[in-house]
C-alpha cells in the first residue's frame, strides 16, 4: 500500500513539473523534479524529464549525466541508449564514473521521451 502511495505521489510531482515546463517555468519545474526525485530517486520517467528540463535550461552536460544514469539503470533500453548517443554520449562509459564531456549546443529529439514513457507503461 505504501508503494502505491509513493508511485501516485511520484506521478503527481512529475505531472506538475511537466505542466510547469510547458508553461515555460523551467526553474520551477526543475525544483519540483529535484524535490520529487529526492523522495523517489528511482522514478525513471521523472529522471528523464529532469534531463529534458536541464537541457532546455542550457545545462546539456547535466542532462547527459541524467540520461547516462538512466542507461546504467536500464541497460536493455535501446531507445534510451539512442537518446544518450544522440546527445553525444558513448556506450563505452565505465561503471561508477559519470560522463564529464562538455557538449556543444546541438539539436536533440526529446520527442523520443514520449516513446520511452509509453514503453515503460
Amino acid at each position: 500500500m505504501v508503494d502505491e502511495q509513493k508511485s501516485g505521489e511520484a506521478g503527481e510531482f512529475m505531472t506538475r513539473a511537466e505542466l510547469l515546463r510547458l508553461e515555460g517555468a523551467h526553474h520551477d519545474a526543475l525544483v519540483t523534479l529535484l524535490r520529487g526525485l529526492s523522495e523517489n530517486p528511482s522514478h525513471h520517467p521523472a529522471r528523464l524529464l529532469l534531463a529534458r528540463v536541464l537541457f532546455e535550461l542550457g545545462c546539456a552536460p547535466f542532462a547527459l549525466r541524467e540520461v547516462e544514469m538512466l542507461c546504467r539503470a536500464l541497460p536493455a533500453n535501446q531507445s534510451l541508449m539512442k537518446l544518450y548517443q544522440g546527445m553525444g554520449g558513448t556506450d563505452a562509459f565505465s561503471p561508477g564514473s559519470p560522463s564529464e564531456e562538455v557538449l556543444a549546443e546541438s539539436e536533440i529529439d526529446f520527442d523520443a521521451i514520449s516513446d520511452l514513457e509509453e514503453e515503460q507503461r
